[in-house]
């Protein structure tokens, strides 16, 4: 027998699912941040950072489109 569902879990369950992006949005975020800071090295590097800068960059951008999945 299940429980009857009260308004207490629709406002549970509501907020439950408003917060469901808010991770996502956040990763996302310190991922740019990273990869802005990552550029300002690899400029301040005189080209000797590109290719770790396009590395990290590459990395930063496949764990974030693996995290939206």
């Amino acid at each position: 027998m299940q429980a009857p569902i009260t308004r207490s879990h629709r406002q549970r369950l509501s907020r439950l699912r408003n917060e469901l992006g808010q991770a996502t949005v956040e990763y996302v975020g310190l991922a740019v941040a990273v990869a802005v800071l990552l550029a300002a090295v690899g400029g301040g590097l005189a080209g000797h950072g590109d290719r770790l800068a396009s590395a990290m960059s590459k990395k930063l951008t496949d764990t974030v489109r693996s995290q939206a999945q």
